[in-house]
């Protein structure tokens, strides 16, 4: 069973997937709910276009080493805590990818793991995995045509420097392209860079392009760019010749120009991000500004010291603006409608606009910190926008910036003692209160604080706002505690800033949603920090909450499943036929193997169709069981209203939730408890450190033993007896190897784990597990029917 579906006989052979960067994640032998699954979390993945450099990489070193990822595909276990536990390592016959936990997580999530995956199995950050290719290798070859249009360029240019400048940038394009191959696109430092910017799991990662590097080489003339490079930094060079520009970059680095401007030459179409600093435009012909206009998927531009004094006309898409160090005397009133970041210090500004007439309503950051703009004021119209930043050096006399008076303001409104407050409860708060004012002086004069901050309170102001918040005292309490503990416990503090910038992105429940992460990590952190130490019953009650959360997520994930697949069939329905799919209403029959491009249903209030929000669905699942007569997840927030939005049959899946949830629980939970809780880990290196040593120390010896090869053999020999696939039994071997490897952890860990809380006592007597679990180290056995009656296998899964 895989998933919690059950087994299906007649289901159809995968259709298989072309993509080559796919296809090493994708062995044909899987099942097809399997393969499609794995297709789709992997399809997400790949639709970044950072994802897709990624594995990109991973297709090639694999085809390189004919090596293939081993996928975990767990029945009911799941890690609790994915970021901090590895979820894969490194091994003599590939490498392991828990594609279970790349399905819950969020994007940025998956990156990470990924990423931290391709390190440990290529030590790329150590050492170059490619240097010990002959140079008769493959990946060394370059497409003659592209050798002739670089030797025509060479022989074209002058003797002396101009023609060795030009051989060198030959050299310098040749090796780019021999990395490209190698790394997904990109050299080997650019990698390395969005290794370790993927390795920090931050929402909203800018998509990192080739950047071909030609700068400073004394170039007079553009060299013809190989057809896979969609970035090219071109600057400190004497460009007089423009006709090789291509057409189709993304990104264009001239700064520091120092040669002629084109006049009959466009700039490409596609380019994304321009830079022009330190370039002077005084003396580039109008025309060359004027082609800055029909730029329409140009984002960031850099017009940084180049000595203008009236901003050039400009396509209303770009989002971040840089005009720093020039000559303006007032915040340019033509700036892009759709801009959010201006930088616009050292400029001689004599006054900021009143108020957010005629600025782009969408402006979220103005940095204008300098001693040139020291002593402007921010007026009362522009402080009022509490979505706008303003980075800039108090007047002379002002003691606090609006930012840390607002940040202020919103923490008070959160520690303001309500009337009635015990006098002990007033002291703390109070005191709470005063560390505050401290911490938001430093967090506001850190420079490199500045838009954590500014998130940071933007994310109050949500919470402040929040139905949640608003309608249950219960709920405001425990963002009262949170609040004071964020004062006493600085590295929660910096954690918590950081996770805050993705909740700015976003508003109502999701800020809800961040909240409820937020809670789960500080509660982990505090079983972690030992300050649970001695309240093992509660400590074990956070564990069942994290454990249910997970079960939740791959309910949700097959609850999304049904509603796409239903949509599907819904749609070949009114195509007239099945299997006859109308191009007008869906596309192409791929839509059955892409079946995460669906993300339609119908609306049962108005029968029209609208867009699927799985966040939202997963919310609403959460909030139907929260109650304490269901699974009392009491560190969530009671929010409702994407119950509603949602249309989850709450009827229907309330219950089968429940259920579920209690019926894995009897079986898995002590099991989670020992091998996958990492929290759990460190506090019995803590409170049992002699035994959880020896345990580990047993587990090593295990693993390294003559017999476990053996183990794993026979185990695979179980599924594959009577076929003759080597495929299949080289999958069943890697399979059985990650098997055998979690049950000698549990042998190892989980008596540990059970002789601890035999010996706890709480209140007097034993401790007692949740669902129903057994202080043993046999499992409960599972249940013959559901409330149902139907098998557990089947409950709630069978569709109408």
């Amino acid at each position: 069973m895989v998933w919690g579906l059950a087994p299906d006989s007649h289901a159809p052979h995968p259709i298989l997937c072309t993509d080559k960067v796919l296809t090493p994640w994708l062995p044909g032998s899987l099942p097809t709910i399997q393969y499609e699954r794995m297709h789709t979390v992997l399809k997400r993945v790949s639709d970044d276009p950072n994802g897709r450099t990624l594995l990109h990489a991973y297709a090639t070193w694999a085809t390189l080493r004919d090596k293939r990822p081993d996928i975990i595909w767990r029945e009911g276990q799941r890690h609790a805590n994915a970021t901090t536990t590895p979820a894969g390592a490194g091994g003599g016959i590939g490498w392991q990818v828990d594609l279970d936990f790349l399905a819950q997580a969020t994007l940025a999530q998956a990156l990470k793991e990924l990423a931290d995956r391709y390190k440990d199995i290529t030590q790329v950050q150590f050492q170059d995995p490619y240097a010990c290719l002959g140079m008769n290798h493959t990946l060394h070859t370059i497409d003659p045509q592209q050798e002739r249009s670089w030797n025509d360029w060479l022989t074209a240019g002058p003797d002396g420097e101009p023609r060795q400048a030009r051989q060198r940038a030959i050299e310098r394009m040749r090796a780019c392209l021999i990395e490209m191959r190698c790394y997904g696109g990109l050299d080997h430092a650019r990698f390395l860079d969005l290794l370790l910017t993927l390795s920090k799991a931050r929402e909203r990662t800018p998509c990192m392009h080739m950047c071909l590097d030609l700068a400073y080489l004394e170039l007079d003339s553009i060299p013809p760019i190989p057809p896979q490079v969609d970035a090219v930094n071109l600057s400190g060079n004497v460009l007089d010749n423009w006709n090789n520009l291509p057409g189709w970059l993304r990104s264009l680095d001239l700064r520091g120009h120092r040669g002629s401007w084109p006049r009959d030459v466009a700039l490409p179409a596609e380019l994304v991000e321009l830079d022009l600093s330190g370039s002077d435009l005084t003396t580039a012909p109008p025309a060359f500004l004027d082609r800055l206009r029909p730029l329409r998927h140009l984002s960031m531009l850099s017009l940084r010291d180049t000595n203008i004094r009236v901003l050039p006309g400009m396509t209303n898409t770009v989002r971040s603006l840089d005009i720093r160090d020039n000559h303006f005397r007032a915040i340019p009133a033509n700036l892009p409608s759709g801009l959010e970041f201006l930088h616009a210090s050292g400029n001689p500004l004599q006054a900021l606009p009143a108020d957010m007439h005629g600025l782009p309503a969408d402006l979220r950051c103005m940095y204008l910190q300098s001693a040139s703009t020291q002593g402007l004021e921010v007026p009362e119209g522009l402080r009022r926008n509490t979505r706008l930043y303003i980075d800039l050096v108090p007047t002379t006399g002002a003691g606090i910036t609006p930012l840390e008076t607002t940040l202020r303001d919103l923490l008070g409104v959160f520690l303001n003692c309500a009337d009635g407050c015990f006098p002990a409860d007033a002291r703390r708060y109070q005191e709470a209160a005063a560390r505050w004012d401290t911490l938001c002086r430093e967090l506001v004069d850190d420079p490199d604080r500045g838009v954590e901050v500014f998130a940071f309170r933007a994310f109050l102001k949500g919470l402040a706002q929040a139905p949640a918040y608003l309608k249950h005292e219960k709920f405001r309490q425990g963002v009262q505690a949170w609040i004071i503990d964020l004062a006493n416990r600085r590295g929660l503090l910096d954690t918590t800033l950081g996770a805050c910038l993705e909740a700015t992105e976003s508003c109502g429940d999701r800020v809800v949603f961040a909240f409820n992460r937020l809670m789960i990590h500080r509660l982990n952190c505090d079983i972690e920090d030992g300050l649970l130490d001695g309240d093992i019953a509660r400590v074990i009650d956070i564990a069942r909450q994290v454990y249910s959360m997970g079960v939740l997520d791959d309910v949700a994930a097959r609850l999304l499943y049904e509603i796409r697949r239903d949509s599907i069939e819904a749609v070949v329905h009114r195509a007239g036929r099945p299997g006859s799919l109308n191009a007008d209403i869906i596309g192409a029959p791929e839509v059955l193997n892409e079946i995460r491009e669906l993300e339609h249903r119908i609306d049962t209030r108005t029968h029209h169709d609208f867009v699927l929000d799985e966040l939202e669905l997963r919310l609403a699942l959460l909030c139907l069981v929260s109650d304490p007569d269901a699974l009392d997840l009491w560190a969530l927030a009671p929010e409702r209203a994407s119950v509603v939005s949602s249309q989850i049959d709450g009827q229907r899946v309330r219950p089968l939730a429940v259920a579920e949830v209690r019926r894995r629980g009897a079986l898995e939970f002590p099991a989670f408890l020992a091998a996958d809780y990492a929290p759990w880990s460190s506090l019995l290196k803590r409170r049992a450190a002699d035994e959880y040593a020896r345990a580990e120390a047993d587990l090593h010896e295990s693993v390294a033993a003559t017999t476990f090869d053996a183990e794993v053999d026979a185990a695979a020999q179980a599924v594959t007896q009577g076929l003759d696939d080597s495929n299949v039994r080289d999958d069943a071997r890697k399979d059985a190897g990650v098997m055998v490897t979690r049950r000698l952890r549990l042998q190892a860990l989980l008596p540990v784990t059970l002789r601890f809380l035999n010996e706890v006592a709480v209140n007097g007597g034993p401790i007692e597990l949740p669902f129903g679990c057994r202080l043993s180290a046999e499992p409960a056995s599972e249940p013959d029917t559901t409330p149902d009656g139907l098998a557990p296998a089947q409950a709630g899964w069978q569709r109408a």
